[in-house]
């Protein structure tokens, strides 16, 4: 089982290139491997069949219980069945479907595969917390699959729809998972389900309560999934997907899910307080109410989605119900709602395909001129009402005798009643869709419609929808072959009273639930044909379900734009001032609620701290005072640089080197930023509220003075980081404590760092390449004059022998760098150029030393990094942007990629190896002339880290350098004065 789980998730990823090569035809290799899982569930019916259901198990996050484990019992196996089966005839159909198209149907059959995986996994996992995440992964993938043709509005809105609905109520299933975990100390269904104990007894009132609150969470899951109101909705919008996703998610599988939960949670937690008032009452309004629905709907897709609607309500009412006939009944009910909806539905892709049409006014005379598809189509139909000798009728007859013969009568009373009236309704919209698909049918002035011209699909394409009605008529004639496989999971329940094990069977005699169900029948007939002579399907409805969620996300909207017009005023000094004043007010409040408090203050530490504490006080206050940008940022530097004096004189030449290349860096953002700002402060927009402003700074730095006094007699116990020394050579192989921490001790915190510097950098490009995010610059060299070449000069013959011609015929200046010609002459500065070009390439080198000798000396990935960054800020302030794009002919996008993936990869790689995440191996030899060599893979990722820096550079001189030169360019081109 977890073989075929692993061959779901690795052969979707090669579909796309297979339909590539040999378009629709590859879903045929896609069907293989659900074809196999049918098979190898078929196997596994004689274990199942005796009570031993095959498991297995692979521990996969030890730390938290969580394993994926699989277990096959009967009512895993039947849903296997359903899953793979369905599956398998789904994808062949896709073959002739898609047959001709080419534009998404690749990824199309990537994610179908992949969504039956899933599917697959999730009926047959033993463990609570895998079972709630393969629940999200099929919302996703549904979500991609209903929103197949995206360029459609229709279809974006409808998955969004499914995606917002499904997901959140997987998130409060979620939020139910945990809990029930929590109490019950594991994740496995099994434990859980066989030591559920009556709610407020075992676990005392307070663990019962929480008991209540957590099955209310699990079935709010179940029930967004199932379409169940008030989450039904979201499925009638799903049919803007392609046909074959709504014959397979929406009748098959994923809507199932929800269904398959409360089966398998009913025999443990039936008996708790809000089950039945929520499973019997929800359930019995969404079958009314998605059979009237029904009856309204002209597109055939809406009949058949409202009817699975309506069909859901009445599987969540069985099954839910939590006694041994109805959960016999439920599940046969399960089988042949899986057969004749996923029938009917690839039915009407036939028809939408030959006909490129669904409304039943636009169809006449089909059934006519397709005897077989309607034929079949009535077999399905027939299972649907519960006609014999179909299995919907073993299953209906099951289900009202359960219900007649069940134990509190008042209990069984109302569903008794609303599926009979159910099966009116079903009765009514089976017939109006066999009518509106096949029948000939009269205009409005009475006279009959000419057949609508049909073209004959080719035989593939009705094997799927053939072969499913077949199978409703095979299993209402084994029914007792299908008592024998259901009758393993029935007998999990308790019995109804004194009611008898009840046994499906084609014929029970005239039984009274015979009679009700030739009612239901009889009364469904009628009210198609009073429907239809009163044109009451016609009338509008003053408001739906679906104009509810709508009025939500407009009104969601609305307060989004209201807070956001609130908070986001657009001014900086707010913003800042917004976030000192929470921070005074949070960390004030905690320092005075603090009893007392610990204080070990020292004067000073080093001699250098009496010199360098000054200085930074100094240029502090003057920066207050400061009238130019440029001004206030050198002297805000000034403190930065104060503390790399500080950090090298204390033990620290890591840190200190790191700190002053990102002043540095900084710096140079800073003035990168400033060129396009007014220079002096206040010429735009003044300062207002001085005295606030000042208030606040006061009280921000006395709040954070008052930390650090705090902070220092606030350690009780032994630090960690004494033993880091230690530590970091024995596990990193190191003797860099600074280093070997960030890429080894603490690599996931430096794997999150990572992600920050990518996401900033990403949103810096955002802001600043407004209409594009390509690069530009790299492309700009080739259109470089002749003369900015670095090609050898011709030589020229003088007086004192030959000699290189200074530079290009006309020009006064070498072209030292590729990009100074195209700088405007008064901007350029030949010995900047030549000293750029002399030490450039040796920069580069001191960085890659950096880099590789940052593990055992001062240095590493980080430091590295920034000094390549200095040496591409050196070229780009010599030479302008079109010297960064010589400098660095790459996108700043893949660089950031690549550090981040080689990160990545040292986290996955040592798994498949049985290890944790982020473990290093260390190799050590001596080789001739470079002596005694070691090597620590976690270099590796301090290479990823120095990418994703020099990337994070690049993108910032490209975007807030070369860009913003560009948009004053072209600004200057139009006459524009810029600064």
């Amino acid at each position: 089982m977890l073989l075929l789980l692993a061959a779901f998730a690795v052969i979707p990823l090669a579909l796309p290139w297979l339909v590539g090569r040999i378009g629709s035809r590859a879903f045929f290799v896609g069907a293989v491997v659900p074809i196999a899982a049918f098979a190898h569930a078929v196997l596994q019916a004689p274990a199942v069949f005796a009570g031993e259901a095959p498991f297995e198990s692979f521990a996969w996050i030890p730390s938290l219980g969580i394993d994926l484990s699989m277990k096959m019992d009967t009512l895993g196996w039947i849903m296997t069945l359903i899953v793979t089966g369905v599956g398998a005839l789904v994808m062949v159909y896709c073959r002739w479907y898609f047959d001709g198209k080419k534009d998404g149907v690749g990824l199309f059959s990537a994610v179908l595969l992949a969504f039956a995986g899933a599917m697959y996994g999730l009926v047959l996992t033993d463990d609570l917390i895998v079972l709630v995440m393969l629940w999200e992964v099929t919302s996703v993938l549904s979500y991609l699959l209903i929103g197949f043709y995206h360029a459609r509005g229709a279809s974006r809105r409808a998955a969004l729809q499914a995606l917002l609905v499904t997901t959140l109520g997987g998130l409060v299933m979620f939020v139910g998972a945990v809990m029930v975990v929590v109490l019950y100390g594991t994740t496995s269904l099994t434990e859980i389900l066989s030591a559920a104990p009556p709610v407020g007894v075992a676990h005392g009132a307070d663990q019962g309560l929480l008991l209540n609150i957590a099955i209310v969470c699990l079935l709010v899951g179940a029930l967004s999934k199932s379409a169940i109101f008030p989450f039904h909705f979201w499925l009638p919008g799903a049919m803007a997907a392609p046909t074959p996703v709504s014959a397979y998610l929406h009748a098959a599988a994923m809507v199932k899910a929800g269904i398959y939960l409360i089966a398998r949670l009913a025999p443990a937690f039936a008996d708790s307080e809000p089950w039945r008032p929520i499973i019997l009452s929800l359930g019995l309004f969404t079958m009314l109410l998605g059979g009237i629905q029904a009856l309204r709907e002209s597109d055939l897709k809406r009949v058949l989605a409202f009817g699975t609607v309506s069909q859901l309500g009445m599987l969540t009412v069985v099954l839910g119900y939590g006694e041994r006939n109805t959960a016999l009944a439920g599940l046969a009910l399960l089988v042949g709602h899986a057969l004749f909806k996923s029938a009917l539905f690839l039915v009407v892709g036939v028809i939408d395909r030959q006909l490129n049409t669904r409304d039943v006014g636009e169809l006449s005379g089909v059934g006519r001129q397709a005897p077989t598809l309607a034929a079949f189509s009535i077999i399905a139909v027939a299972s649907m009402v519960g006609v014999a000798p179909t299995v919907g009728f073993v299953a209906k007859e099951a289900t009202l005798t359960a219900l007649l013969e069940g134990g509190a009568a008042p209990l069984a009373l109302a569903p008794l009643i609303g599926i009979v009236l159910g099966s009116v309704l079903t009765t009514a919209y089976g017939i109006r869709f066999v009518w509106g698909a096949f029948w000939t049918k009269k205009d409005a002035a009475g006279d009959r419609m000419p057949a609508t011209p049909w073209p004959d699909p080719p035989l593939g394409f009705l094997a799927a929808p053939v072969l499913l009605s077949g199978l409703t008529v095979v299993a209402g004639i084994a029914s007792p072959l299908l008592d024998a496989a259901l009758a393993g999971y029935a007998d999990t329940m308790p019995e109804a009273g004194d009611a008898y094990p009840y046994h499906l069977a084609l014929w029970h005699g005239l039984e009274p639930a015979l009679f009700l169900s030739l009612g239901s029948i009889a009364a469904g007939a009628a009210l198609f044909w009073l429907v239809q002579r009163t044109r009451w399907h016609s009338r509008v409805l003053p408001f739906t379900a679906a104009d509810g969620y709508n009025a939500v996300l407009r009104g969601i909207a609305k307060v989004a734009v209201w807070t956001t017009t609130f908070t986001q005023r657009g001014s900086l000094p707010v913003y800042v001032g917004t976030i000192f004043v929470v921070f005074v007010a949070a960390e004030g409040t905690a320092l005075l609620a603090s009893p007392s408090w610990q204080i070990s203050l020292e004067a000073w530490q080093t001699p250098m701290q009496l010199v360098v504490a000054p200085i930074m006080i100094l240029a502090g206050f003057v920066a207050v005072r400061a009238r130019k940008r440029y001004t206030g940022v050198v002297l805000v530097s000034v403190t930065g640089l104060g503390m790399v004096l500080l950090f090298a004189t204390s033990g620290a030449p890591d840190l200190a080197l790191t700190q002053i290349l990102v002043e540095t860096v900084t710096l140079v953002a800073f003035a990168l930023v400033l060129r396009r700002i007014p220079a002096r402060l206040g010429e735009h927009n003044a300062s207002v509220l001085p005295v606030a402003r000042a208030v606040i700074a006061v009280a921000v730095g006395a709040t954070m003075a008052l930390i650090a006094i705090v902070a220092t007699g606030a350690r009780v116990a032994e630090p960690i980081s004494q033993r880091f020394p230690e530590l970091a050579y024995e596990l990193g192989h190191g003797k860099n404590v600074v280093n070997v921490a960030l890429v080894d001790l603490r690599g996931w915190d430096t794997m999150g760092e990572l992600s920050v510097l990518i996401l900033a950098a990403t949103g810096v490009a955002s802001l600043v390449f407004v209409t594009h995010r390509s690069d530009l610059l790299s492309r700009t060299i080739s259109s470089l004059p002749t003369g900015a070449t670095r090609t050898r000069r011709p030589l020229i013959e003088t007086v004192d022998g030959p000699r290189p011609r200074a530079s290009a015929p006309g020009s006064t200046r070498q072209a030292w760098l590729v990009g100074g010609q195209r700088v405007r002459p008064e901007n350029r500065a030949i010995m900047l150029e030549v000293i750029v070009r002399i030490l450039f390439h040796t920069i580069i080198v001191v960085s890659i030393y950096l880099l590789f000798a940052g593990h055992n000396l001062p240095g590493g990935g980080f430091a590295g990094g920034l000094v390549a960054g200095m040496a591409l800020v050196m070229r780009y302030v010599a030479g302008g942007r079109y010297e960064l794009g010589a400098a660095a002919p790459t996108d700043a996008g893949r660089l950031l990629g690549a550090g981040m993936t080689l990160a990545v990869a040292c986290a996955v790689v040592p798994l498949l190896f049985g290890a944790a995440p982020l473990t290093s191996t260390f190799w050590e030899a001596d080789i001739p002339v470079l002596g005694h060599v070691e090597f620590v893979t976690s270099t590796l990722f301090d290479v990823g880290v120095y990418l994703v820096v020099v990337g994070l550079v690049l993108d910032v001189l490209r975007s807030l350098g070369g860009e913003v030169d560009r948009q004053a360019q072209e600004l200057r081109e139009r006459g524009v004065v810029v600064s």
